[in-house]
């Protein structure tokens, strides 16, 4: 049945048909079963149907392979000999038995021989880093024509030393001849990143990564550098870094990339900026960029993310919306216009999504191999039978191929551990990669999948951006834009989780996560602090009680309210005169805040009258003898207050019995002679009834 009858120069139209798709992967799956199978993807393949397999891995990897102390690892070496997995050989099985019972009596012997043998066994996802083992694993890859993409792997760094170190590594990667195609991550190769100074990140991310981008384009033969993504707090960051690199003089010639991932809902509007980018450095005589389009493989960290500031998650919230928009993505992506700006790399091992891009490019006339502006792309270790039979059918393959130095592979654990939980969860197409050619069920259900995707993708995506903004608003292109089903408004719209239709592109970007820091409304306070965020409330109801007073200059939404002018005649705006004047009440009983501010004003002036006491008083009198009056020190001036009142305690009881008999209450030494009125507490005594200088 015909997916889209619509003209064949419509980007978003195809005439692609679900029957050849299927007859496409079908070919594919029967030509890859009669490969031999390497004993490494022989075991993974096990490992993802064993019930078993992947819970043994995730905590072998975990608790053996990242403690530390080998006593602790080899605690958990024997928990995890207790019962074996069946996906392990016979042989393996009895040396994790054997090494279970003696880590108890030599753990220092075997865990290390345990982890290195954990890593054999991985080493065909990630390759040694060093430089002679690396130079095999690269002439074995590269013997059939296949190409490479190395990432030297790494986390988010915190450190300028660590940073130092990685950004090293990656040079001597750019100086290796064997070489030419290297993804590197801004997170691992710069250390501090902050959100709320975007503009100074922007531009401290951008000298920092600028000699290595130089180093790479004076090469005899380019390093092709492609800037990989992670969070999505990191995606407004990572394109404004690669657009102000890229836009320097000296690297107009340089081929460069960038990855985008299409569960995030901001994914098409980011191409299109790309796009927009590419265009006018091309027409300016620079070279095109490329972008690697993938899926996503970081859903668990967005979705902890989220849980953790009670957010809604950043990407998508189903796999088969995800599946939709990455079909639309490549339906307008696979343009030969539009491939001369930004060529296109298509990532993933999907058998049904490559054989819809390759049969698209068929249609539209895209010449397969290389240097056509599409590359096909698969993780290294992962169906390398199907990767055989893809590269043989397009012309082109390129294996995302992670290393690491063995001293350093605890960082390699997090990217080990996200490969096997995404590849064994049933919602994944390799969860069924190595069944397809025998069982016609999982065949069926990848293919249903496939349909759904597609379908949602043609019927639910709207309008370019552009064409909606430059249309009249009632002209018919903006009617031609609507959708199938309502466009949800109010609440729905910024929050599609409470709509009952969901779109798989918004027609805003970044709808439903205006609170996170990278969200451009916030990004543009960068210069001035970063403010309240949209929605956050919290603390208003008690600002609002206290009144303008209390919250005078502590930043409500934008610095708060501003400071009211003392009275004339007192320079303490706390004093009760200066409260008189405002007509914020008194203590005498009138007034809005009437004698029910006196615990506050102690507890505020408590600290400060006991720090001028101990300092008028000085260390002698303070060890408990009579100090000269030379001896105690400058004197120590409180706003509002004399220059002759110190804190001495006996002068202030002096004064309060030179009172007692004419008023209750001393007047405040106030400049102008202003009294406070009655009913207030002596200023040198607290509720406790002690001194305020002692």
């Amino acid at each position: 049945m015909p997916l889209s009858q619509s003209p064949l120069d419509d980007p978003v139209s195809s005439s692609v048909t679900v029957e050849d798709v299927s007859a496409q992967v079908r070919s594919w799956v029967e030509a890859a079963a009669l490969r031999p199978v390497p004993r490494p993807a022989k075991m993974l393949s096990d490992l993802l149907r064993d019930p078993k397999g992947l819970d043994f891995t995730l905590g072998f990897v975990d608790r053996v392979i990242r403690t530390e102390d080998p006593r602790a690892a080899a605690v958990e070496l024997r928990r995890l000999a207790q019962d074996p997995p069946a996906f392990l050989p016979a042989a393996l099985r009895r040396v994790l038995g054997l090494g279970g019972l003696a880590s108890q009596l030599a753990p220092t012997a075997v865990v290390p021989t345990a982890q290195a043998t954990m890593r054999r066994m991985v080493s065909h996802l990630i390759l040694d880093a060093r430089p002679r083992p690396l130079s095999a694993s690269i002439a074995r890859l590269t013997a059939d024509g296949t190409k490479l993409n190395i990432n030297l792997l790494g986390e988010a760094v915190l450190g300028a030393q660590e940073a130092s170190r990685r950004m090293q590594g990656v040079r001597e990667l750019v100086e290796r001849e064997d070489l030419d195609y290297l993804s590197i991550k801004v997170s691992s190769l710069v250390d501090h990143l902050p959100l709320w100074a975007a503009a100074e990140t922007v531009d401290h991310t951008v000298e920092t990564l600028l000699p290595l981008y130089l180093e790479a384009a004076r090469r005899d033969r380019p390093t092709f550098l492609n800037m990989d993504m992670e969070e999505y707090r990191d995606l407004e960051l990572t394109l404004q870094v690669f657009e102000k690199l890229l836009d320097r003089p000296e690297l107009e010639h340089l081929h460069a990339g960038i990855v985008l991932q299409a569960y995030l809902p901001d994914a098409p509007s980011a191409m299109a900026r790309v796009r927009r980018f590419a265009e006018r450095r091309v027409a300016a005589g620079g070279a095109p960029l490329k972008v690697r389009l993938v899926k996503g493989a970081n859903l668990a960290m967005e979705q902890v993310d989220a849980s953790v500031h009670g957010w809604t998650q950043a990407p998508l919230l189903s796999k088969e919306e995800t599946d939709a928009q990455y079909k639309r993505m490549l339906l307008e992506g696979l343009d030969p216009a539009r491939l001369e700006a930004v060529h296109l790399g298509v990532a993933g091992h999907n058998l049904f999504d490559v054989a819809f891009a390759h049969l698209l490019m068929r249609e539209r006339g895209i010449p397969s191999g290389p240097g056509h502006g599409v590359e096909f792309e698969m993780l290294a270790g992962m169906a390398p039978g199907q990767q055989a039979v893809v590269r043989e059918a397009t012309g082109t393959m390129r294996l995302y191929v992670p290393i690491v130095h063995p001293d350093h592979f605890d960082v390699a654990v997090s990217y080990l551990v996200r490969r096997l939980e995404e590849n064994a969860s049933s919602q994944n197409f390799l969860s069924a990669a190595f069944e397809l050619d025998t069982s016609e069920e999982l065949f069926e259900r990848e293919q249903q999948r496939f349909v759904r995707a597609l379908d949602r993708a043609l019927e639910e995506t709207p309008c370019p951006l552009t064409a909606i903004r430059t249309a009249p608003p009632r002209s018919p292109v903006r009617a031609g834009c609507s959708r199938s089903a309502p466009r949800p408004a109010g609440r729905a719209r910024r929050f599609p989780q409470y709509a009952g239709h969901r779109p798989v592109v918004p027609r805003e970007p970044g709808v439903g996560r205006t609170d996170h820091p990278s969200h451009p409304r916030l990004r543009a306070r960068s210069g001035r602090g970063p403010g309240r965020a949209p929605g956050d409330h919290r603390g208003r109801g008690l600002r609002d009680r206290a009144g303008p007073r209390r919250t005078a200059g502590l930043g409500g939404d934008r610095g708060g309210e501003a400071r009211h002018d003392p009275a004339p005649g007192c320079g303490d705006p706390r004093r009760a005169p200066c409260r008189a004047a405002r007509g914020d009440g008194g203590g005498d009983g009138e007034g809005p805040r009437a004698g029910g501010s006196r615990g506050q004003r102690g507890h505020r002036l408590r600290p400060l009258l006991r720090r001028a006491g101990r300092a008028a008083r000085g260390p002698e009198r303070s060890a408990g003898r009579a100090a000269p009056a030379d001896a105690r020190g400058p004197a120590v001036e409180l706003p509002g207050r004399d220059p002759d009142r110190r804190g001495a305690g006996r002068a202030r009881d002096r004064q309060l019995r030179d009172h007692e008999a004419g008023s209750a209450v001393p007047p405040h030494r106030c400049p102008g002679g202003a009294a406070a009125p009655r009913g207030r507490r002596p200023p040198g005594r607290l509720h406790s009834g002690r001194r305020a200088g002692g």
